[in-house]
């Protein structure tokens, strides 16, 4: 996204190249915040969401969790 947003044009027209990426940056401008809100914040975050995935299989499978 970021040659979208910080591009140099180095060839063609540029009005022509930046009417191409409007519907991009307007699509990337709505997503922006909502894919960072969902990234890790650490890989410990990372570890405790497939612990807790692990714990959720366990339960629906039947099995005993521990805790």
């Amino acid at each position: 996204m970021e040659i979208i947003e910080n591009h140099l044009v180095l060839f063609g027209d540029e009005k022509k190249i930046s009417e191409y990426f409007y519907f991009y940056r307007k699509i990337w401008k709505d997503m922006k915040s909502k894919v960072e809100s969902n990234r890790f914040k650490s890989i410990e975050e990372i570890r405790r969401g497939i612990n807790n995935l692990k714990k959720l299989r366990s339960l629906i499978n039947g099995e005993k969790a521990t805790f």
